[in-house]
């Protein structure tokens, strides 16, 4: 039957299983050291300098393309479009 079947794999199977030794791995602990910190502090603040000069010159193509008069947004789309 099903149970007796069972209960041999079970019996098979403990029998074989053996217990290994637990080796602990060998902890290594964080340091932070300064310069790696200060390195990618200085690549953030790029970053956000750039940002803010592409946001300002983005900004003033944005008032220059306002202030156009139809006439050179005429000329542009013509120079465009060749």
């Amino acid at each position: 039957t099903t149970a007796k079947l069972i209960t041999e794999v079970v019996a098979a199977v403990s029998g074989t299983v053996s217990a290994a030794a637990v080796i602990p791995a060998p902890v290594t602990s964080a340091t932070i050291s300064p310069a790696p910190v200060k390195a990618k502090f200085n690549a953030n603040l790029e970053f956000l300098l750039k940002s803010k000069e592409q946001i300002k010159e983005e900004e003033s193509r944005a008032i220059a393309l306002i202030n156009e008069t139809p006439a050179q947004k005429a000329a542009k789309r013509r120079r465009l479009n060749k």
